[in-house]
């Protein structure tokens, strides 16, 4: 499923890549569960397809839970750092 919703996103067809993206996550979960670091790779295709889309707030969301939760995935914890410095 990723590979097709690659193939999607390459041919800007974003809607259908997200849709492919979300199934592909959803079945992950419910397969391997969702502490599994393989979610964690479906979570990054979809928020990068959300981005293209330019749905940064869904896109930010599913980073910062990507960042903040990988405890819950048996990954060491990372507590996000802004990009740049505000002065």
């Amino acid at each position: 499923m990723d590979n097709l919703a690659l193939v999607l996103r390459k041919q800007g067809k974003y809607e259908a890549s997200e849709e492919m993206y979300q199934r592909a996550l959803e079945l992950r979960e419910k397969v391997l569960g969702p502490e599994h670091p393989d979610v964690l790779i479906s979570m990054n295709n979809l928020a990068g397809v959300l981005r293209h889309q330019g749905k940064y707030e869904a896109a930010e969301e599913m980073h910062f839970i990507m960042r903040v939760l990988p405890g819950y995935f048996g990954l060491p914890t990372r507590i996000p750092q802004p990009r740049c410095k505000f002065r």
